[in-house]
This record gives structure tokens, sequence and C-alpha cells, in this order.
């Protein structure tokens, strides 16, 4: 980009662009993630960063998925958040809070373009992920956000399959065409997820 481009970024004349790689689950999102780490330096040769976070409470140096630090920041029961609990820093999680705040709001301050990317954004639900939509807009970003949708049957299998690897049990569900009564199918519906993303974006977000 221009000198000129960049000093007009500086002073505020024009906004900043911050994209929102959003997803979906079980699209290649950590794949992604870690080519953009990979390739952090070239990005920002083109004018885009790409936050990396560290929990040093957990020994997490480099968060490069942002799920993390922006669902603990803008969901209202932190403690209770899932990998806040895995980590074992949910006791903690005031402090640690305050310093996800203080690493946000550095790069919401950088002059460049920013890159978040997070799969589970969504979870924070409509007030939440406003709030981190609002955090945004107010440093002076216009969003462009993109989230992934993979087809039905091949998101749960592989979703399925990636529950079983973290220990959860699931009840068999094919074999005969029927779905034991315990199979709870809604906590795998990406129409509600991508519905969430929807109302709070608009027209800022493609599919």
């Amino acid at each position: 980009k221009s000198k000129q481009f960049r000093l007009q970024k500086m002073f505020g004349v024009m906004p900043k662009t911050c994209f929102l790689h959003l997803g979906l689950p079980k699209t290649a999102s950590t794949s992604f993630q870690h080519t953009c780490m990979q390739n952090k330096i070239l990005l920002k040769t083109r004018g885009v960063i790409f936050p990396i976070f560290n929990c040093i409470a957990a020994n997490r140096n480099k968060i490069i998925n942002h799920t993390q630090p922006i669902v603990s920041l803008f969901t209202d029961k932190p403690e209770n958040y899932r990998v806040n609990k895995e980590w074992g820093i949910y006791e903690q999680i005031e402090e640690i809070n305050k310093s996800y705040k203080k690493q946000l709001e550095h790069y919401l301050k950088c002059d460049e373009d920013l890159l978040f990317s997070g799969e589970n954004i969504y979870a924070l639900g409509e007030a939440g992920l406003s709030k981190f939509i609002n955090k945004i807009r107010e440093n002076n970003f216009n969003i462009k956000a993109i989230a992934m949708i993979r087809s039905p049957y091949s998101h749960l299998c592989s979703e399925i399959q990636q529950r079983i690897k973290r220990g959860e049990y699931i009840d068999l569900i094919s074999l005969n065409n029927s779905i034991p009564k315990s199979f709870n199918a809604k906590s795998f519906s990406q129409a509600r997820r991508a519905r969430i993303l929807k109302k709070v974006l608009r027209k800022n977000i493609s599919f």
C-alpha cells in the first residue's frame, strides 16, 4: 500500500478493515490459522496484522485460534467457558481477561488492517457477538466477515468423530436409519450457527 494510504489511515481519514474468519467448525479453520501464523510477516507487508495472543497462566504463548480470548472476553460467564475450564484458569479469569483485553486493545489501536479467525466465536450468541463487533467498530474498522458451510452429512460425521476423540460417548445413530432418543441433533446444527452470525453481521458477512 502507498505511503499516502498509510498516512490517511494513521490520521483517521479513512477506516481500516477488520477481516473476520468465523469458521464454521470442521471447515479446516485450524489449517487456515496455522497458515496465517506461518505467513504473518508476508501479511504484514500487505498491511494486514494477524493477532497472536498469550495466556501466561495457562502457559500458552501463541494463541492463534482467536475463539479462546474473544469468547472469554465477551461471554457473560467466562468462568464457565469450556476452554477456561480445560486450561484450569477459571479461578483466575478476572486477571486473565484483563490481559486479553489489553492485548485486544493493542491490536485495535494499530494502523493496519486486522484478521481474526475463530470457528467458535458464534458461540457467544447474539449479545456477546454484538459486543465484540461494536468493540471493533468503535476503533474505526469496517468489517468483512466470512464463514464456510460444510455439507450437513460430511459435517456431522466429522464433528461426531472429533467429539469421540475428546472422550464423549455418542450413541450409534445409523445402520437402520434409526435415531436414539438420547441423540441431540440440535447441538450439531450449522443453520443455527449461521443464523446467529447473519443476524449480527447482516450484509457484512458472506457464506
